[in-house]
């Protein structure tokens, strides 16, 4: 079967790069900040739900013509926001100490995750997004106090 000449036409036109594209301006900068319901330092029993939130920033983005650009530089067809308000169930989140931690598996509506801990002790918490243009990124460190669970 050939495809005629709308169907080339509408796969032409899906796959032409923009004139003009987003790139990091020269004072680009990114942060992810991290927090809980508790606030910095939270504090809860073993096998208890802990609510995580998380908020990117990214930017500014100029608006540059794609051919000026060497042929490898990342760009972008729209700019990205800004601000994310809530990313918590997109970024990778790391513990220490390690292997305690279990984290909800499902998306959750509101884009928050959940974190229970198996056992007491002090974590840290951590968090690192992947980046529009670049490496990933991370933020601060939250601290959570876990106490045995009640009897």
């Amino acid at each position: 079967m050939r495809a005629g000449p709308v169907a080339f036409l509408l796969v032409a036109s899906c796959s032409r790069e923009p004139s003009e594209v987003y790139i990091p301006a020269p004072d680009f900068t990114q942060s992810l900040s991290i927090a809980t319901a508790q606030g910095p330092r939270a504090g809860i029993r073993v096998g208890e739900p802990l609510r995580l939130h998380a908020a990117r920033r990214t930017g500014p983005w100029i608006r540059v013509a794609r051919a000026s650009l060497p042929e490898n530089a990342c760009w972008l067809a729209v700019s990205p926001p800004d601000f994310e308000r809530e990313v918590a169930a997109t970024v990778r989140w790391h513990v220490e100490p390690p292997h305690q931690a279990t984290f909800n598996g499902g998306l959750r509506p509101d884009g928050t995750r959940e974190v229970v801990f198996a056992a007491p002790g002090t974590y840290r918490l951590t968090a690192v997004s992947a980046s529009w243009c670049g490496e990933p990124f991370g933020g601060d460190t939250l601290a959570v106090e876990v106490d045995a669970a009640a009897d």
